[in-house]
């Protein structure tokens, strides 16, 4: 949390080639990079002894060199195992079948852009009677590369971009009214993957055997076409409640805790890749007469929509019997429920003797209780104001039934 106290702060971080040693090859394989890294935070008050903020923030840009089939030089398609007689015989037999080896005018880099901020506003006014306190976090952080995919083996065609973002904001509670201490918190946070390919058309990869003037030999697959790993998308959502309530008895002895839980969890994936099919060939020849050893598809986009509502409840007690002996015991009880099923699928079902469209739907009880027992008296006081001396050993063990509920993409 912040303070009365205002605090700045910033940092810049840069990276360049001119900063980096390599050899030759690394350098025609584009391994040299920029870098460039900015940071900040900022904290202090609202209203001095009330409200508070804390903030901070990065982002940043990382870069290098795109490389490509379509201009990596001889060193570098060397190093990554393919001659460039190989690559000037692919782009022939590309250009005759009238496939596109590029997207117009590509960048010449490979960039990543990324960027994050964290922040907390906490409210809380000075009071005698109910202690009162609300604290508001938030969180999000994104990230962009673009090309995706950036090898000497690829032509620039064959990549696309990815983007992924994340985002989440809780608020927290908490009071004492009436000798009972309330602490409530609740939250939602998102996220999304996507994935855009340059090119919507099928994806051919051809395996290359290369001889180089040294007397070496390389045995590489080219690919080109369309990107079938990149049509794809995933968005996550969660939203969860939570509450405790603590009883204090008025000799101390006794601390009573009951908290209940609630929590949503979903997920909607779009399978989308290689619906338009990827064609393998086991040499330049082959795709040259169009012989290929092998063509797989899908023929058709999987969604999946998955979620689950997950609760809690539990009552337990915190037990001082004396200065050294401390008890817990209690019992909590979990249940869930998927919102989506699975299809049955009937030759599972016979093949197996097994339904594939039961879940495991339920409630799960957990009982528990535990002890904390210290002995002996520590041979040293501990060096600040009010300190006593401490045990010289503290014990402690426990017995219960511990679990957890499922995800909700088990499904």
């Amino acid at each position: 949390p912040g303070s009365n106290f205002v605090t700045r702060g910033m940092s810049l971080n840069l990276d360049a080639p001119q900063m980096q040693w390599t050899d030759r090859a690394a350098r025609s394989l584009g391994q040299q990079y920029s870098n460039l890294s900015a940071g900040g935070m900022g904290s202090g008050p609202i209203r001095f002894d009330k409200a508070f903020y804390n903030v901070a923030w990065q982002a940043g840009r990382r870069s290098n060199d795109y490389q490509s089939l379509l201009n990596t030089d001889a060193l570098g398609l060397q190093a990554a195992g393919v001659s460039a007689d190989s690559v000037d015989r692919l782009l022939g037999i590309l250009q005759q079948a009238q496939i596109p080896v590029g997207v117009g005018a590509f960048s010449s880099n490979r960039v990543s852009d990324q960027g994050a901020v964290f922040g907390s506003f906490d409210f809380a006014p000075p009071t005698s009677t109910t202690g009162q306190a609300i604290n508001l976090s938030f969180n999000g952080n994104w990230n962009k590369q673009s090309p995706a995919t950036g090898f000497a083996t690829e032509l620039p065609g064959f990549g696309g971009d990815r983007t992924n973002w994340r985002g989440g904001v809780q608020g927290r509670h908490s009071s004492y009214v009436k000798g009972i201490l309330s602490e409530t918190s609740a939250g939602v946070s998102v996220s999304r993957n996507e994935g855009s390919p340059y090119l919507s058309m099928p994806a051919g990869r051809v395996r290359v055997n290369s001889t180089f003037a040294d007397g070496t030999s390389g045995v590489q697959s080219l690919s080109f076409g369309g990107n079938p790993a990149l049509s794809s998308e995933q968005t996550s959502t969660m939203l969860a409640l939570m509450n405790q309530l603590s009883w204090f008895s008025t000799n101390n002895k006794h601390r009573v805790k009951l908290t209940g839980e609630l929590r949503r969890e979903a997920s909607t994936q779009m399978q989308s890749s290689n619906l338009l099919g990827t064609f393998t060939f086991n040499s330049l020849a082959d795709l040259e007469a169009g012989r290929a050893s092998s063509f797989t598809r899908q023929l058709a986009p999987r969604r999946r929509d998955v979620d689950q509502v997950v609760w809690g409840l539990s009552l337990g007690d915190s037990y001082r019997r004396n200065s050294r002996l401390q008890l817990q015991y209690g019992v909590r009880v979990d249940g869930n429920h998927f919102g989506a099923e699975p299809m049955l699928n009937p030759d599972a079902e016979q093949i197996f003797g097994v339904r594939n469209d039961h879940l495991p739907n339920r409630v799960y009880v957990s009982p528990r209780v535990g002890f904390s027992w210290s002995y002996g008296t520590a041979p040293q006081i501990a060096g600040f104001e009010g300190a006593a001396r401490g045990p010289r050993a503290i014990v402690r063990g426990g017995v219960g039934v511990f679990q957890s509920t499922p995800n909700a993409g088990f499904v």
